[in-house]
């Protein structure tokens, strides 16, 4: 199931982020899409790609914090 933890690897960023571009729950600015891998480490292709998947931001505040996509 996917309560479980899984392990996934980065894809691609969801879009550009540029500085003073606002996030909010419908479109995270900060985020990046993944594909889940199978219990070997491979990508598992009988899961979708998931877009948009928000990261942590560590500091975070208006105009603030630090910003690495993996």
């Amino acid at each position: 199931g996917l309560h479980l933890p899984k392990l996934a690897r980065v894809v691609a960023p969801s879009e550009a982020v540029k500085s003073g571009n606002f996030a909010d729950p419908f479109r995270p600015r900060y985020a990046v899409d993944v594909q889940l891998l199978d219990a070997d480490g491979n990508p598992d292709n009988q899961t979708p790609v998931y877009s948009a998947v928000p990261l942590p931001v560590p500091m975070a505040g208006n105009d603030s914090g630090m910003f690495q996509f993996p």
